[in-house]
């Protein structure tokens, strides 16, 4: 991706961008060099400020002359509401088998109960 950056080969980065943004949970992805304007991306994919999101800064850089230079960053926004929504499946299955679990232990106590000892009921 610096590469493409360096070059300016838009193609590239679009690409790259793209490819990154079909992940999973992504929902925005740009690149910036570090000479353009704050509100012009090079390259922008997808739809930022999602609700419950976890924001990712990259800085794009090149080694010239034993110096690292920085020329641009990407930003990646990847929601957590799918991740939320798991969770929240998987919470109400674990109880809704815990609790059959704990009714069918229940009923075999009670009729162990009654077999052994009729007399209790």
């Amino acid at each position: 991706m610096a590469e493409g950056l360096w070059n300016l080969d838009t193609n590239q980065l679009q690409l790259q961008v793209a490819g990154i943004r079909r992940l999973p949970d992504v929902t925005f992805v740009e690149v910036r060099g570090t000479d353009t304007a704050r509100d012009s991306p090079v390259v922008a994919a997808g739809q930022p400020g999602a609700r419950s999101i976890v924001v990712r800064e990259f800085r794009l850089s090149r080694l010239t002359d034993s110096v690292t230079q920085p020329f641009g960053t990407v930003r990646v926004e990847a929601s957590l509401t799918s991740i939320y929504q798991e969770l929240k499946d998987r919470t109400l299955i674990l109880l809704l088998i815990q609790g059959a679990k704990t009714f069918l232990v229940s009923l075999f106590i009670v009729y162990i109960s009654t077999v052994w000892s009729p007399d209790i009921f």
